[in-house]
């Protein structure tokens, strides 16, 4: 099948239809979307028919790649993380649930989601015993800060979502909860600046701070859209792959501003299609 790269600069503030800015569209498998660019269709999150409809669509693949935000629509699902048969993994854990790994002086810091069956955050010293310092159903993300030590992890806790401040003190990490945000965790992204990072959970998208509060991006129900993948690009744009929509977040003086996008194949007159439905997209 063919594989289009778009390179357009993005058309007047009054057109809904805008190309790509620095960055790359990988086109999917469906021939229809050939030279198809996105499409803004609202600066607010979907209503909760929309966000059902969408469901049953295909979603978008979020990435970087060559030092670029590479988006394919349709993709291929959740991005797994490189896996190497040298690394060490907690016992009794599968290699498939190691969400995310950390490298760190000494050892391994390793993110451990089993779904129903637990998880947590683990630390695994380059000899001795491993040790979990974070508990939870499932930890889906841990993210480097400036400070070579100290960490951030994203758990589930009961059904919402923890930040968990995870520090180097006295040659042992200590795990601290910095803040509850609504929802169960879906994504996780480091942000430029100290400290600082986005959390897609299933009832919006977050930027939590680690010394306390939180900035609400999107405040509406994501489950159903199973967000799946983030990537932030050189000057600072977010992009988040779900179902049928691409959520881009550009930074603003203050704060960011939300776009929601579709595949022009699903789009009639700059609005989605009322069924959802994406010509050429199965």
């Amino acid at each position: 099948m063919p594989c289009g790269v778009l390179r357009s600069q993005r058309e007047s503030a009054m057109s809904p239809r805008v190309g790509v800015v620095l960055f790359a569209i990988a086109l999917g498998q469906a021939p229809a979307l050939g030279n198809s660019e996105a499409v803004v269709v609202s600066k607010s999150a979907p209503d909760r028919t929309t966000i059902l409809c969408a469901n049953h669509r295909p979603a978008w693949d979020v990435r970087i790649a060559a030092d670029a935000v590479a988006l394919t629509y349709p993709g291929k699902g959740r991005p797994q993380p490189p896996s190497s048969t040298s690394r060490p993994i907690p016992k009794g854990v599968a290699a498939r649930d190691v969400r995310a790994r950390l490298p760190a002086e000494g050892g391994d810091l390793v993110a451990v989601d089993r779904g129903e069956w637990g998880g947590g955050v683990w630390w695994l010293p380059a000899s001795g015993p491993a040790r979990q310092i974070a508990e939870g159903r499932r930890a889906v993300a841990l993210l480097p800060t400036p400070a070579p030590d100290v960490a951030v992890a994203v758990v589930e806790t009961k059904l919402d979502t923890e930040i968990i401040r995870l520090a180097l003190q006295d040659g042992s990490w200590v795990a601290e909860g910095r803040g509850v945000l609504r929802g169960a965790p879906e994504l996780a992204e480091a942000l430029p600046g100290h400290l600082r990072l986005l959390v897609v959970t299933s009832e919006g998208v977050f930027i939590p701070d680690l010394d306390g509060g939180t900035a609400v991006l999107v405040n509406a129900s994501l489950g159903p859209l199973m967000p799946s993948s983030v990537a932030t690009d050189a000057p600072g744009v977010v992009y988040i792959g779900m179902r049928l929509f691409l959520l881009r977040l550009t930074p603003t003086e203050g704060g960011y501003d939300p776009e929601w996008l579709v595949p022009d194949a699903c789009a009639v007159e700059g609005s989605l299609s009322a069924d959802c439905m994406c010509k050429g997209v199965k």
